[in-house]
């Protein structure tokens, strides 16, 4: 609804047929409508799924994540050809031991759009491994039915995710310490599973035999 509007639909009913009144209160509100109008705005505007570009860097800044993330692509430096991440002479680096093995990336916005989320799921989890507010919960709004989390019963979890998911949100995700994990507990490993294509024994009815199935990586 128009802004003004708004406002003269307010006025008392002695004076809501009034024109001099409805004129003597557009006359002020008119210079405000611009502005009613851009505040209204705001709900579309910065809307998690629908934000794009600086509106979204905004709501990134307010729950603590920044669109650069630092130390997660693997650089590619000059090497032979048993290292299939090398590049060849002339157009790899050398590498020096005082030197990182990685760089740094800026997010696209529909990753900055899932960390944000993963943020804000990292604030709200309650640290216990079941229920609405546990960390299953959590990883499952993160990876849907593609990860799953295993308590291994020594101060350490292990997080499984399918071969869908992309490696390198993992790979954030681990760097921005956005996985929700209780105070003092490590995560020891990721694994990659294959759904209906993994290796597994007779107990796992739905594993494959051997020669058949994929073996699980960690990544």
């Amino acid at each position: 609804m128009d802004c003004v509007k708004e406002y003269l639909n307010l006025l008392i009913i002695q004076y809501r047929d009034k024109p001099k009144a409805s004129e003597h209160v557009s006359a002020f509100l008119n210079r405000y409508d611009d502005l009613c109008k851009l505040y209204r705005s705001f709900g579309a505007e910065f809307d998690l799924d629908m934000a794009r570009g600086k509106q979204l860097d905004i709501l990134a800044r307010i729950v603590g994540v920044n669109r650069t993330v630092d130390n997660v692509i693997p650089k590619m430096f000059f090497g032979f050809s048993e290292d299939p991440l090398s590049l060849t002479f002339g157009d790899g680096e050398f590498y020096t031991l005082s030197e990182s093995a990685y760089t740094s990336t800026e997010l696209s916005d529909s990753d900055l759009r899932f960390f944000i989320k993963a943020k804000i799921i990292n604030n709200y989890t309650d640290g216990v491994l079941h229920g609405v507010d546990g960390i299953q919960e959590a990883i499952l709004f993160l990876f849907g039915n593609m990860g799953y989390i295993v308590d291994n019963k020594d101060m350490s979890m292990t997080l499984y995710v399918s071969n869908g998911i992309r490696e390198d949100r993992i790979s954030y995700v681990k760097s921005l310490g956005l996985l929700p994990l209780p105070q003092g507990v490590r995560l020891k490993a990721v694994i990659k599973y294959y759904p209906g294509d993994t290796f597994g024994f007779s107990e796992n009815p739905t594993s494959l035999t051997f020669g058949e199935g994929k073996f699980s990586e960690i990544i």
